[in-house]
């Protein structure tokens, strides 16, 4: 009975060794894939590590490689179970901040990226992905103390220069905005979104040949880049090259058909032009994408104004009444076309609900 004890104890204590062995040239091998970007491989890897003897490290890991495949969920779940192992891992927390904001968990995400710093992890790509989750959740001020933070860490990554730049412009500074994409793109010459962000920076300032000239830039490096056509065809509808305007916001409407926005953007062009009809159609389907804009059914009475259906035209300011009571630019329209109807009965009190919701409204005074 002895013996058989004996003999147990010595299969343990040469088993486990065994077993932990076999994990720790698995996590090396994943390591080496990881590192070599071999995702698929580096998986397998880490996975057969935790199949042998389930680690922190193998588990963060495989967490890693996940986020490098876009797999944030799975990823969530492995770094959460690092964590349980190894509490006070500030990799650990760091990198679950990441899976969070990927899924769009900005609140969770933050509270990671604090513990991470707690912890003791000051590089500065934690506070540029605290910072990050700020500017998602409209804390703009917030996003600039982190990346004046990150940036104070590490001069040469253009990313906190770029994050404190969108943030800035949030807050309406432009041109302090404009001094980071500046730096940015020093640093990172190739990169599209630094040269985005600082012409809608120069837009905002009216400067709208600076930001063409930078969209254009943005679109020799990325052709396919929705959002910079969309704001160049607003530049050149401010300098009132509209048919230039046109083409862009077509070009845009391409690579984005479903964004309402576009459409009601394009259709105020067509409108400025006189071409009214088209301008009713984009304006359709503005409305058809989001039947619960006021702003789409507003726009889309004016077209039908300027196409003499009045009935309908009042229809639609009504319903954009009804969707925003405190829009006064929809209750000017209104009382705007009753009176142009010579219905004064009606116009009046639109017009006069239209100055006490904006007092300085100069068109319903008239």
């Amino acid at each position: 009975m002895r013996l058989i004890a004996l003999s147990c104890l010595l299969f343990t204590a040469t088993a486990w060794p065994a077993e932990q062995r076999k994990s720790q040239r698995d996590y090396d091998l994943g390591v080496r894939f990881e590192q070599a970007a071999q995702w698929k491989q580096a998986l397998d890897a880490f996975s057969a590590s935790i199949s042998a003897d389930p680690t922190a490290p193998a588990y963060l890991h495989r967490a890693k490689v996940q986020l490098a495949l876009n797999l944030p969920e799975k990823a969530l779940a492995d770094l959460t179970e690092a964590i349980h192992l190894q509490p006070q891992s500030a990799e650990a927390f760091r990198a679950r901040g990441e899976s969070y904001a990927k899924l769009g968990d900005h609140k969770k995400a933050i509270d990671d990226f604090a513990k991470a710093i707690d912890l003791g992890d000051g590089i500065s790509q934690v506070y540029a992905a605290r910072a990050a989750s700020y500017e998602e959740l409209g804390y703009h001020q917030l996003a600039v103390d982190d990346d004046s933070k990150a940036i104070r860490l590490r001069l040469d990554d253009p990313a906190p220069w770029k994050g404190r730049g969108i943030a800035l412009t949030a807050l309406g500074r432009f041109r302090d905005a404009i001094d980071d994409f500046d730096q940015a793109i020093r640093l990172k010459p190739d990169a599209s979104a630094p040269y985005l962000e600082r012409g809608f920076a120069h837009g905002q300032l009216g400067n709208f040949e600076l930001a063409i000239e930078d969209l254009d830039r943005v679109l020799r490096l990325d052709r396919n880049n929705g959002r910079a056509l969309a704001l160049r065809a607003a530049a050149w509808a401010k300098r009132e090259n509209l048919d230039k305007a046109i083409e862009d916001f077509t070009a845009a409407l391409n690579l984005m058909p479903k964004d309402q926005g576009l459409y009601v953007a394009r259709s105020a062009i067509y409108a400025a032009m006189g071409d009214h009809q088209k301008a009713l159609a984009d304006r359709n389907e503005a409305v058809r994408l989001k039947p619960d804009s006021a702003e789409a059914y507003l726009a889309r009475g004016g077209s039908y104004h300027e196409l003499g259906m009045h009935d309908k035209g009042l229809a639609d300011r009504s319903e954009a009444i009804r969707l925003r009571p405190d829009l006064a630019e929809a209750w000017c329209a209104r009382g705007s076309a009753y009176f142009l109807l010579g219905d004064y009965f009606k116009a009046i009190p639109d017009l006069e609900q239209a100055v006490h919701l904006k007092s300085d409204y100069a068109e319903a005074k008239e």
